[in-house]
């Protein structure tokens, strides 16, 4: 097995969840995604970075490039839950999101300043 099968594998099972529901996430077949983790076959560029963006890890990391796993340190990861938070509790019941460009950009900003506060960011 290679890295990217390997890794595909050890992601999709921390989240505890099926090849069929990883493949449906990220519209492939289930057949394709067992091939991938078994290093049968090569996703595609789309198909690794749909994968990237769902495990919100790099390229880089899939393919054994780095073994650094998020795109930036732990703060990073730790603001960017936060702002995925505030978007579920912001969607309404069909499922759609209820914030605006203003309201987005009054989070952005709060999260600096708590950044700032936390001295996590440098002042510019």
């Amino acid at each position: 097995m290679t890295p990217l099968g390997q890794r595909i594998k050890v992601l999709r099972e921390e989240k505890n969840i099926t090849q069929e529901q990883l493949a449906k996430c990220i519209d492939i077949s289930r057949g394709s995604l067992s091939m991938i983790e078994i290093s049968k076959r090569e996703p595609d560029n789309y198909t690794l970075v749909k994968l990237a963006d769902y495990f919100d890890t790099t390229i880089d990391f899939l393919l054994g490039r780095t073994n650094q796993r998020y795109p930036q340190d732990k703060e990073y990861k730790q603001q960017n839950l936060y702002l995925d938070n505030v978007f579920i509790a912001d969607q309404n019941k069909s499922g759609q999101s209820l914030l605006t460009i203003q309201g987005l950009k009054q989070i952005i900003r709060e999260v600096i300043l708590e950044m700032r506060d936390e001295k996590l960011l440098e002042e510019e």
